[in-house]
């Protein structure tokens, strides 16, 4: 469950356009490097709906290795070097935002916490459609058009 950043949300008239990886509102057009994590290398705009009253929400998270290497560490300490690294390049694969696009298993969790039901925010959302992709290649952001698809029919969201 989220931050209902009810003390951003009630001073600003205009609605949020969409919200982080955290349920933060965000009034700006989206774009990768407004996201909080700096290594991002991956980050997708999504639109989601609320489970229990189907409010829509555009919202975004990000991928980084840094990601995989905290998640990682110590996991594999025993490990040698080499084998580290190639454990630690498939678990980068197998999580990238890409592949959970392409495998139909991208999930933002709970709603935005808005107080558009009374259940919705500690609800699960239903992932409707991917908007935006973008990678980072040289140190600039490149949108991807082709991992823009509809995530309505995907197994996560039937069951």
């Amino acid at each position: 469950m989220h931050n209902s950043y009810s003390d951003i949300v009630d001073r600003i008239k205009e609605q949020p356009i969409w919200w982080d990886n955290n349920g933060v509102p965000r009034y700006e057009k989206f774009r990768p490097y407004l996201m909080p994590d700096i290594y991002a290398d991956e980050a997708v705009l999504y639109l989601i709906e609320c489970q229990g009253c189907g409010t829509e929400f555009q919202v975004a998270e990000t991928h980084s290795f840094k990601d995989i290497m905290r998640a990682m560490r110590g996991v594999c300490s025993h490990l040698s070097e080499e084998e580290q690294k190639e454990l630690i390049r498939k678990q980068s694969e197998a999580s990238t935002l890409a592949s959970q696009i392409k495998s139909g298993y991208l999930h933002y969790g709970d709603p935005p916490n808005t107080g558009c039901c009374g259940a919705g925010s500690t609800m699960n959302c239903m992932d409707i459609k991917v908007l935006e992709y973008w990678k980072k290649a040289n140190f600039e952001w490149v949108r991807d058009s082709q991992l823009e698809i509809d995530l309505s029919d995907a197994d996560w969201n039937n069951g």
